[in-house]
């Protein structure tokens, strides 16, 4: 309707070499962009969790260059890490999960994992709610998926599943069917692969 509130959310997507910031007014893409960043500079920090604070910055300098006042967001959404297995969805990020991250409680390290810190961190300066959009450790394999060919070994899931459900609901609407309706094949094929 024409009544309908604009709600302002920033997402953020933290990747190998890149940080993937945008800034959406309800479903519409208002802003984005892919902050680069040098493979030699990101050597120098210890582990993945030592970039936190360099990729917070990236993503306050993009706010700043693109004048958009944190406090006028409704949210901001993180693509989330490799956590214990959970379920696909929204989950607020809150300071256990912030323990998990920081205190090892993690599948693997991650670059992914930086996400819900920068968007808690930025939540709590400007009173904005974080949250977490389909991990990667998002785990609904059927027992049969699991399957790797030795007991001992079965398979764990952990995919881009954030990427993954878009572009698979991408294709759906554009095929004008539900996501739920169709059965597709997706590669991520992210700088990892």
């Amino acid at each position: 309707s024409d009544n309908q509130e604009t709600l302002y959310i920033l997402t953020i997507n933290p990747g190998g070499l890149s940080t993937k910031v945008a800034l959406f007014a309800n479903e519409t893409k208002v802003r984005d962009v892919s902050l680069e960043h040098d493979a030699e500079h990101l050597k120098t920090f210890g582990d993945v969790l030592d970039q936190w604070e360099f990729r917070l910055q990236a993503v306050e300098q993009f706010l700043k260059d693109n004048a958009i006042d944190p406090t006028s967001l409704a949210a901001i959404s993180a693509r989330g890490g490799p956590f214990p297995p959970l379920k696909s969805g929204v989950y607020a990020v809150n300071d256990a999960m912030i323990d998990d991250i920081t205190g090892g409680n993690m599948q693997v390290p991650h670059v992914s994992s930086l996400g819900p810190m920068i968007a808690r961190e930025l939540g709590n300066r400007y009173q904005v709610p974080a949250f977490m959009v389909d991990p990667v450790s998002v785990d609904e394999l059927p027992a049969f998926a699991r399957l790797s060919g030795l007991k001992q070994l079965p398979r764990r899931s952990l995919a881009h599943t954030l990427n993954s459900k878009y572009v698979a609901r991408k294709v759906a609407k554009t095929l004008q069917t539900s996501y739920k309706d169709t059965r597709m094949v997706v590669a991520h094929l992210g700088s990892g692969i």
